[in-house]
């Protein structure tokens, strides 16, 4: 793997450059890269999906911190591979490089060339952001991926860790990250896993094993997702695991894709996102009921936790709610919302507690408030 030490000249002038122009960006501060940091004292683990081509989900991008610094590593899964990678992180928006509201990873502080890996990671100094645990940080993580089928490339994309859209015309995404304070505090409990997490082969304790050991007594009678005559039937654990992760446009299923899969060359392979982040939802919250799926004792299941931001089409709606209307869109049947705004929800909700490792919980979620008693 190549690292390349960011030079202070390059920093100087990018930083001239911003300054000449202020509707570039914000204040955007050279950054150093340190060693990476011990594993046993990280906490605040967080990830988001790292998605190529606008639609293809090719592994994640994962944060976490200590007291003084933070790490931003890159995975891809499968049979794609990072060659470049870079990184922007700031306490503002407006601080990530940009021009016309659009993105511009050439100037992003921290970058890695030359690479041919699955993993690549950046890790900096909390002080040289100009943040400390608990002021939210914004990143922008942007890859160039490349493809290998026996032993060709076969195509090449770029690719960004999911998250929101930047204000100008492509499609560029950041995300907002919360530095934990690392105080030693209970664990939030809940578990998820992305759709590529539920997608993976069993190896080592991953979701995968989980999935592997758990699904038949989860879905005796197979997996169902969508509604009516357009639904589809997973019928093991092998069929999840050559059917995640989709992508494509959020849509219905096609009668094509409403059958039953059982894990053969013979599955069709489904086209639409809305299908992958479904049935990744399903799976997180059969296997709530669980016990050895989450860290602690949870005071409500999974599914009555509460979308909690007010900016989510899906706000004040339980994740069973999302599910079920997620699933009347997957089968075509009427639902409250559009395939895409539930495909967008389901996903955050998968990315909320992925791993079950999050030192607090989620901002995506919360326990919903009792309704109380009439007296």
């Amino acid at each position: 793997m190549a690292h390349h030490n960011w030079k202070f000249g390059f920093v100087a002038l990018t930083l001239l450059g911003f300054a000449c122009d202020q509707a570039r960006s914000g204040d955007m501060r050279a950054l150093t890269e340190v060693a990476p940091m011990d594993s046993a004292e990280a906490c605040g683990e967080a990830s988001v999906e790292l998605i190529a081509g606008q639609n293809i989900d090719v592994g994640a991008v994962t944060v976490y911190n200590d007291e003084t610094t933070v790490c931003v590593a890159f995975a891809t899964e499968g049979d794609w591979y990072l060659t470049e990678t870079h990184l922007a992180i700031a306490t503002d928006p407006a601080g990530i490089p940009q021009k016309n509201g659009n993105p511009i990873p050439g100037q992003f502080p921290l970058h890695h060339e030359d690479l041919w890996t699955q993993h690549d990671a950046f890790c900096v100094l909390l002080a040289d952001i100009g943040a400390e645990p608990g002021d939210p940080l914004y990143i922008a993580t942007h890859a160039a991926v490349a493809q290998e089928i026996e032993g060709e490339i076969v195509g090449g994309e770029t690719a960004w860790g999911q998250g929101h859209d930047f204000p100008g015309k492509n499609w560029g995404m950041y995300f907002e990250y919360l530095p934990a304070t690392c105080d030693g505090g209970d664990p939030c409990g809940y578990r998820t896993q992305t759709q590529g997490g539920w997608g993976n082969s069993c190896e080592g304790n991953n979701a995968g094993c989980y999935r592997d050991a758990h699904f038949d007594a989860a879905f005796p009678d197979g997996l169902v997702v969508g509604c009516g005559d357009l639904h589809a039937t997973l019928l093991g654990s092998a069929a999840v695991e050559r059917a995640l992760p989709t992508g494509g446009e959020p849509r219905a299923l096609l009668p094509v894709e409403a059958v039953s899969y059982d894990g053969s060359d013979a599955d069709p392979t489904v086209g639409t996102v809305l299908f992958g982040q479904v049935v990744a939802l399903s799976l997180s919250v059969a296997f709530d009921a669980f016990d050895d799926f989450k860290q602690v004792d949870t005071p409500v299941p999974l599914a009555d936790l509460v979308v909690a931001d007010p900016g989510s089409p899906c706000a004040g709606m339980s994740v069973g709610e999302v599910l079920a209307a997620a699933n009347a869109a997957l089968g075509g049947c009427p639902a409250a919302l559009s395939a895409s705004e539930l495909s967008d929800c389901a996903a955050k909700i998968n990315q909320a507690y992925v791993d079950g490792k999050a030192e607090v919980c989620s901002d995506t979620l919360e326990i919903p408030t009792p309704t109380p008693i009439p007296g």
